[in-house]
């Protein structure tokens, strides 16, 4: 993923579709990781900071779960 975040940094708009296949590439092989980790942050902000937070973006974690569980990562930690 590294490399991929290294490539897409010092990339410029002059090559798009570079930038478009490095995303493509990512999605497909790191795809479930990368809804872990983000998983893994909110789960960090409802137990530690919940109360700190606006209610619409509560709403919008709540959503996140919701969504999480109708798809096809519904098998991830949660």
């Amino acid at each position: 993923m590294r490399e991929i975040r290294n490539a897409l940094a010092h990339e410029y708009l002059d090559d798009i579709n570079s930038d478009i296949e490095l995303l493509n590439s990512l999605f497909e092989t790191k795809g479930l990781e990368l809804v872990q980790i983000f998983q893994e942050v909110l789960d960090y902000i409802k137990a530690n900071m919940v109360s700190n937070l606006f209610e619409e973006t509560q709403i919008e974690i709540n959503r996140f779960y919701e969504t999480l569980a109708k798809s096809d990562f519904s098998d991830s930690k949660g």
